[in-house]
């Protein structure tokens, strides 16, 4: 192999980030005191609704090997998940909806700062619904990138709305690039709820 090519694949290993066997990229660690309960339950006031939620430690299943669970979020609760470096860093999360809410809605906290403003550092939340006759719809529910006008995001709550029912599987999927080792791109305080109306 040519110096050229020596370099090229230097490059592109150190670019992206390694997959594992069918492509998956290898699993973030799970601390040991971490709860993987699913949380859930439903209000008793005439129709309030229902939250589900985990312990921030354990978005796990799917997450990208540089996804790792830090306890420095400078937020009311410092503990969630840095979105790592790299392209197409993944933190996801499924389950099966057991209610027929008219809607459900993903709730989180973001912490972006970007001092860069760089389009190339983003994050997005996606929200995929399998239904029982094995269609799939896909809801894009929220994104923000660093050239955005907004600029940096503190703290901020972010939300979105799906539709499912009893049975649908729903997979909840937060996708993020980083350009800049001095950005962080953090997500926390992850709820999803089913609304009354």
């Amino acid at each position: 192999m040519n110096n050229l090519g020596i370099l090229l694949t230097l490059i592109f290993t150190l670019t992206f980030p390694t997959f594992g066997a069918g492509g998956n990229a290898s699993l973030a660690t799970i601390p040991q005191n971490c709860n993987s309960t699913l949380h859930h339950s439903c209000y008793i006031c005439g129709g309030c609704g229902c939250y589900y939620y985990w312990d921030d430690c354990y978005w796990t299943e799917g997450a990208s090997s540089g996804v790792t669970y830090v306890g420095d979020i400078p937020c009311a609760n410092n503990y969630g998940w840095d979105m790592g470096q790299g392209w197409s860093q993944t933190l996801s999360r499924t389950f099966t909806a057991d209610n027929s809410h008219p809607s459900w809605e993903l709730d989180f906290q973001v912490y972006f700062e970007d001092p860069h403003h760089d389009w190339f550092n983003q994050l997005n939340a996606i929200v995929y619904v399998t239904h029982a006759n094995g269609a799939t719809s896909i809801y894009h529910l929220w994104s923000h990138v660093g050239s955005d006008p907004a600029g940096s995001l503190y703290c901020v709550r972010a939300y979105g709305t799906f539709y499912a029912v009893s049975g649908d599987v729903i997979t909840i999927e937060f996708k993020s690039s980083k350009m800049n080792e001095d950005t962080h791109i953090r997500v926390n305080n992850i709820i999803v709820w089913g609304n009354p109306f």
